[in-house]
């Protein structure tokens, strides 16, 4: 490890190619014969100049200023009223308020230095990986959160009522948390990430990103064709299917929970119950 000046931004300074080719054919003569190809972009590196990097980030990190400070009156507010949403709302702004900060920070990171592997270890890019999973499954989970927590306290009001309403509360922000152990596992067990800035830290977003055009290819790659390889065993192939089996399955339940499907359908039952 070790920073160098080929982990900056540094693009091909040069746009013509000289080619000399030899005919092997040509038993008379031994000249060879030149070809020229002029503006070239040979660059390699997926980094952009420092300056746009760093206008990007500060622009970024003005919009997050202002949300730290929404965010703060949005924690004092739940703290004093104690609603029904008040510790997964908590939750879910201190994740957003800790989570942006240091994601703009690291993608600035990511931006100037290709790749950060090299220079500072895997490990950092392991960790963000960690800390992205587990920020974004919060965010992502707290509107079908929400709308459970309103379905339980509104339709099945005399059993919060039995069990206690500050219990029912502090079960459901367990529950949010669990669910996101169980989604960052899922994704452990696959071991793959489709998160550009993640393979750029790693230094292998071009291969993730060349590889096929066609969504079918695409699709059989990732769900069934490394089941089909006649090296692996038994075993292995039923592990790697349901490697695949969970792949998919993070993908729909991130669909379903991000265009807030189950909330809608969660809604509608609450106020067919309160229309009776």
């Amino acid at each position: 490890m070790g920073l160098h000046s080929y982990h900056f931004y540094n693009p091909f300074k040069s746009p013509t190619l000289w080619f000399f080719l030899n005919d092997p054919n040509n038993n008379i003569s031994n000249d060879s014969m030149s070809y020229v190809m002029d503006d070239v972009d040979l660059y390699y590196q997926p980094l952009e100049p420092q300056w746009i990097a760093i206008f990007f980030f500060f622009v970024r990190l003005t919009i997050i200023v202002l949300g730290q400070v929404i965010g703060t009156k949005v924690v004092i507010l739940m703290k004093r009223e104690n609603g029904i949403l008040s510790e997964v709302t908590i939750l879910f702004m201190i994740t957003q308020m800790v989570f942006h900060p240091i994601l703009i920070f690291f993608e600035l990171t990511v931006n100037l230095i290709h790749p950060v592997d090299e220079v500072m270890g895997p490990a950092v890019c392991y960790v963000a990986w960690l800390f992205y999973s587990f920020s974004t499954s919060i965010v992502l989970n707290y509107s079908f959160i929400a709308a459970i927590m309103r379905y339980i306290f509104v339709v099945h009001e005399e059993r919060v009522i039995e069990h206690g309403k500050e219990k029912i509360k502090r079960y459901f922000l367990y529950l949010s948390v669990a669910v996101v152990i169980i989604v960052i596992i899922m994704r452990i067990i696959d071991g793959t990430s489709s998160l550009s800035f993640i393979n750029k830290c790693y230094g292998r977003d071009h291969e993730v990103f060349l590889i096929e055009t066609s969504s079918l290819a695409v699709l059989k790659r990732k769900f069934w064709e490394s089941a089909e390889q006649q090296h692996q065993n038994l075993v292995d192939k039923l592990i790697e299917i349901a490697k695949r089996a969970l792949k998919v399955l993070d993908s729909v339940q991130f669909l379903v929970l991000g265009f807030n499907v189950t909330e809608g359908i969660i809604y509608k039952m609450i106020f067919s119950h309160l229309n009776r």
